[in-house]
């Protein structure tokens, strides 16, 4: 992770742009001295109901810009039960 911020992310702490996925923009403090988000983070966290276990994929569009995805750990669970009984072929199927 650090390493990808590194690479990728401004040197010094910065607003970091979110997108969900219906196309709401949502604003957030990116901490460089800890490769993390956060004034703005806890109220898309909220907004979004995330819980422990539900995974996040951060999607970098921009220099400071990321497309999120949300993986609800149940749904996560489901979906990798019918890939593995072959229900599905990708994550993109229902």
């Amino acid at each position: 992770m650090k390493d990808f911020c590194k690479a990728y992310l401004p040197k010094h702490d910065e607003v970091v742009t979110l997108e969900d996925e219906d196309g709401e923009v949502y604003e957030t403090k990116f901490l460089a001295c800890k490769a993390g988000l956060s004034g703005g983070w806890k109220a898309y966290a909220v907004a979004h109901n995330l819980l422990v276990g539900d995974a996040v994929v951060f999607q970098l569009r921009g220099a400071c810009k990321f497309k999120v995805r949300i993986f609800n750990s149940l749904d996560f669970l489901y979906r990798y039960y019918l890939l593995c009984i072959g229900m599905v072929t990708s994550e993109h199927e229902d």
